[in-house]
């Protein structure tokens, strides 16, 4: 049935042909085969939502193993130069604004932000999870003895990569 409209074509255009064919008996003429224009119509057809929605759940992996990432190498290295590789301007706004602090320059980091609420011992991470929440969000769950502590980053992508461009404590 989803070609049906293709077949009646090429027996509308093999039609047509032979209604204004000018070669005589025994001339041969050069056509295009009714198969090619079939095939060639078949390519401009657009992309089914099957595969969207491969390309999509593509996508938000990509984005979970990059926030996944950004993780791992935060446990290891605490510090505003390693967060700013993968922060936009906007998300650096908004450490910035998070952070309470006296800051002799003006643009100390609340990287806590992405980990815990700011001003008490946490102890130990006991897990952390990583979970779609729609495009391009995703809501980070990091479990303590005695507390929970939930934000929802937004990714955007910048080149081959993706940037932390929103963050929101929960």
């Amino acid at each position: 049935m989803k070609y049906q409209h293709f077949i009646l074509a090429a027996f509308f255009l093999s039609g047509i042909t032979s209604c204004n064919s000018s070669t005589k008996p025994g001339e041969t003429k050069e056509s295009t085969p009714v198969a090619t224009i079939t095939e060639d119509s078949t390519a401009t057809e657009t992309t089914t939502p099957a595969e969207n929605a491969e390309v999509n759940e593509q996508e938000t992996q990509a984005q979970k193993t990059f926030l996944e990432t950004f993780y791992d190498g935060l446990d290891e290295n605490f510090e505003p130069d390693y967060v700013s590789k993968f922060i936009t301007p906007n998300a650096k706004q908004i450490l910035i604004d998070g952070y309470d602090y006296d800051c002799e320059t003006g643009d100390c980091l609340a990287i806590w932000l992405f980990a815990y609420e700011g001003g008490g011992d946490t102890g130990p991470c006991l897990s952390r999870s990583i979970k779609p929440q729609g495009a391009n969000k995703f809501l980070v769950t990091h479990k303590y003895e005695d507390e929970e502590y939930n934000v929802v980053l937004t990714l955007i992508k910048e080149g081959d990569t993706y940037k932390i461009d929103d963050i929101k404590k929960q």
